[in-house]
């Protein structure tokens, strides 16, 4: 998550998705595994959304998609890139691998 499109993102609005940083997730045998990273981008209705992902290895910008509120109820949000960044390299436990 060091190419510039990652480090720099809008600036947040106070209580808005909209330039926040965002992982998703998903249950592999009882393990919480990060699924996407990406940015939301814009707000496009009240419960409509537009977000960016990102490529898992070189953190280059991806597809866009829109996203209902409801679909987003599981993710996990962020201030910013550096705070996912950060929140990635010091918080997150890998799940276990099997031996």
């Amino acid at each position: 998550m060091t190419k510039p499109e990652m480090q720099k993102t809008k600036e947040p609005q106070p209580l808005s998705l909209v330039g926040r940083a965002f992982h998703t997730f998903e249950d592999r045998d009882g393990d919480r595994t990060i699924k996407y990273q990406g940015i939301v981008r814009g707000k496009i209705t009240e419960s409509v959304y537009l977000v960016q992902y990102f490529e898992w290895i070189m953190g280059e910008p991806s597809t866009l998609e829109l996203v209902t509120l409801d679909g987003m109820m599981g993710w996990q949000f962020y201030e910013d890139t550096e705070h996912m960044g950060f929140w990635y390299e010091h918080r997150y436990v890998p799940p276990r691998s099997v031996a």
